[in-house]
């Protein structure tokens, strides 16, 4: 027994001999103090960890906040940058449809003709420009089918007549005259 009354234990990082008659005795301290150690160090674990949670909490609310803010920035990127090309094609297809008008396209065949142009479908744009050029053709024919004089219907210098004997012809005769040879009833009848 006299082996076991040399028991080494360790404390807090320091050694010390004691001469003990009961070793169990300073096991059971040993241990009890083992145990202290381990919930002061479960303790400190605690701590630090609940510690590293809170730290971490808060960086994640400060990384949703700068998220936040660079969604709401780009939002903001985006309606301005939706804003202005809503300007530019705005100014590109007045000016085409101006550009249309000065043409002679009436204003709804301009207004689809820039809109058109502006968004590069140049089947229809060569489609609505088919259909003026149709319209145009039709306005300059009515044009010069007003300006163009009445056709003679018969030879106008066959007529050998003076006024006075127009005006000695019956009603009858006159309108026959007017129908056959217009432009001697109107030199005639005038």
């Amino acid at each position: 027994m006299d082996e076991n009354k040399n028991v080494t234990t360790e404390t807090t990082g320091a050694t010390e001999n004691t001469k003990t008659e009961h070793p169990e005795i300073d096991v059971q301290a040993a241990l009890a103090q083992s145990m202290a150690n381990e919930k002061r160090y479960k303790a400190a674990l605690d701590k630090t960890s609940s510690e590293l949670a809170d730290l971490k909490k808060k960086y994640n609310a400060k990384l949703s906040e700068d998220e936040k803010a660079s969604i709401e920035k780009a939002e903001r990127e985006a309606e301005h940058k939706a804003y202005v090309e809503g300007l530019e094609k705005y100014k590109a297809v007045t000016e085409s449809a101006a550009q249309f008008r000065r043409l002679g396209y009436n204003d709804e065949q301009a207004q689809k003709a820039a809109e058109a142009q502006y968004s590069g479908d140049t089947d229809e744009v060569l489609r609505i420009q088919m259909a003026y050029q149709v319209e145009l053709e039709k306005r300059i024919k009515a044009e010069l089918m007003r300006s163009m004089p009445a056709p003679l219907t018969g030879n106008d210098e066959e007529v050998q007549m003076t006024k006075e004997q127009f005006d000695k012809l019956s009603y009858r005769d006159q309108l026959k005259l007017k129908r056959e040879h217009p432009t001697a009833y109107d030199r005639l009848a005038h």
